[in-house]
């Protein structure tokens, strides 16, 4: 599960391993980050150093899910995901993990839902919500990917 109560337990070696496993998957998670703004936002798919990456919610040993064009997730597991890193160089403040962990984690997801965000107003473009599929597929005001590129972009 992506939600480890490692630092609050006062327990941040148990995070290693999380810390691998998401190196493990990231070439797919940048495949997926791909897939999905090619799908949605083809005029920005590689600018600006690239899409980053995603995932969806599900995770197993061998493969992880992308973030998912239909359904109910999305992309803001991404950012849930990501924020896990910053708490783990700010547990540790160990600059080692965030140069080479904590940073391309975070900058990679917020390349990649700053592509799916009107910069101008900070409103997503896309919603994957169980309650609004089918009545606003694609409604601009969506407060949780608002919330979470606000706090990845200050982290960044």
């Amino acid at each position: 599960m992506n939600y480890w109560p490692a630092f609050s337990t006062n327990l941040a070696e148990m995070f290693k391993s999380y810390s691998d496993y998401n190196q493990a998957y990231m070439d797919s998670a940048e495949n997926g980050a791909t897939k999905y703004i090619n799908e949605y936002f083809p005029n920005k798919s590689g600018q600006d150093g690239g899409n980053g990456w995603g995932i969806g919610t599900g995770g197993w040993p061998f493969s992880i899910e992308a973030p998912p064009t239909k359904g109910h997730s999305g992309p803001g597991t991404s950012a849930l995901t990501s924020t896990l890193f910053w708490d783990y160089y700010d547990y540790t403040r160990d600059e080692n993990i965030l140069e080479n962990i904590t940073y391309p984690v975070v900058s990679g997801v917020s390349r990649f839902l700053s592509k799916a965000v009107e910069m101008s107003v900070y409103h997503t473009q896309m919603k994957h919500t169980p309650q609004y599929r089918g009545i606003c597929p694609r409604t601009r005001r969506n407060i949780k990917y608002t919330a979470q590129l606000k706090t990845l972009l200050h982290m960044s």
